[in-house]
């Protein structure tokens, strides 16, 4: 049997007992990848509660897990020593690997590309570049200090090849470089996992649907709850859940100054399984963003078969006008006419026909793609 590939996966995002949401696809997808690759993953983390360096490591078959906890320096001359302790701590990890990697597949640029490079160095191979940060978008941009540009730039100029998570997210990136080698990957769905409901339960209130971490500054969320509320006054048998595992505090106190939080269900951390569900469970999918880089969670409702409602972001631009409600953003009356229609049963798509798009992003597809790409790059680093 052929040995698999060697991949080191590297993150500026990635969960951690400090944070357990942060970057959790990231994550998925590296167990993913574990069916076909053998996949070591390093992240290093300060800790400001412990005094001692504390490695975890977590195998399971093919996917080994390296995460160094360091402790978070204080007072005088704090950030130097941190950079020593997280340059030891990176140390620390690669001496954990059982072989050298042949590939580093890294996540993110910003802020841990220097990191890449590093590693990239220390071992002697090249690293390709999965982006998937709002970051890049116009107004986050404008933002951006010098420093801050010139590290993107240059994280994005030494790595083998970008891929862009959505051609919208490319189209952003190509402002501030605009020669890198790239293509447009997106994020795969579990289609085992994210499939249709068969048949429809009679006397079931019609129910929409919104999951995200509830970061008001590109979701809107606030909005879809107010247009809601309008579609709700008119046809009481409707239903909004919204999943998070955010803080939800805010939109809680929104909801209830404003009187919104009649037939509305707020849902924390449910598992993979039970979001799912659901989907499943749900007529109708809306999402108000400002921006997305690819949002996952609209390929989940095509390939759980239910309507969609969304602002013209992310993974929209790929896909066929007719599957999908597009409306703009911000406009309330426009979201709350679109939602009233579909709850009335105008303009249905056929669930056939959203599960087939939503198969092209299916775990199958993306990884064979992944793994050309993978053969290519290695290709090319040995000529």
């Amino acid at each position: 049997m052929e040995n698999k590939r060697h991949i080191l996966i590297l993150s500026s995002w990635y969960p951690t007992r400090i944070d357990s949401a942060s970057g959790n696809f990231i994550k998925r997808f590296a167990v993913l990848l574990a069916s076909r690759f053998k996949i070591s993953v390093i992240f290093v983390k300060a800790d400001s509660a412990i005094k001692d360096t504390e490695v975890y490591e977590n195998r399971e078959g093919d996917f080994h897990e390296i995460i160094v906890y360091y402790p978070k320096p204080k007072g005088v001359f704090s950030r130097t020593r941190q950079l020593a302790r997280y340059k030891k701590s990176l140390d620390i990890a690669i001496s954990k690997l059982d072989s050298k990697p042949e590939l580093i597949h890294a996540h993110v640029a910003y802020p841990k590309g220097k990191e890449f490079e590093y590693v990239a160095s220390k071992l002697g191979i090249d690293y390709i570049l999965s982006e998937h940060s709002s970051d890049f978008s116009k107004n986050e941009r404008l933002k951006w200090s010098k420093i801050k540009r010139q590290l993107i730039i240059q994280t994005i100029r030494k790595a083998r090849l970008i891929l862009p998570v959505s051609s919208l997210l490319e189209q952003e990136m190509l402002q501030v470089e605009p020669h890198f080698a790239r293509i447009v990957l997106p994020l795969p769905v579990n289609t085992k996992l994210f499939y249709p409901n068969q048949g429809h339960v009679a006397g079931k209130p019609y129910t929409f649907l919104h999951v995200s971490g509830l970061d008001e500054k590109f979701k809107n969320v606030k909005g879809i709850v107010e247009a809601f509320y309008r579609v709700n006054q008119h046809h009481p048998h409707t239903r909004l859940t919204i999943v998070t595992d955010g803080n939800s505090l805010v939109l809680e106190d929104f909801m209830k100054s404003k009187g919104f939080d009649k037939d509305v269900e707020i849902k924390h951390d449910l598992s993979y399984d039970e979001v799912a569900l659901e989907y499943r469970n749900s007529d109708c999918f809306v999402l108000f963003s400002e921006f997305e880089t690819y949002s996952c969670v609209l390929v989940e409702a095509l390939a759980s078969g239910i309507q969609i409602i969304t602002t013209d972001v992310g993974v929209v631009k790929s896909l066929d006008e007719k599957l999908v409600t597009i409306v703009p953003q911000r406009d309330i009356h426009a979201l709350a006419t679109s939602m009233e229609e579909l709850c009335m049963g105008k303009r249905i798509v056929e669930k056939s026909d959203l599960v087939q798009a939503g198969n092209l992003f299916s775990e199958d597809h993306i990884m064979d793609r992944l793994q050309m790409i993978y053969n290519e790059v290695l290709l090319k680093s040995n000529d």
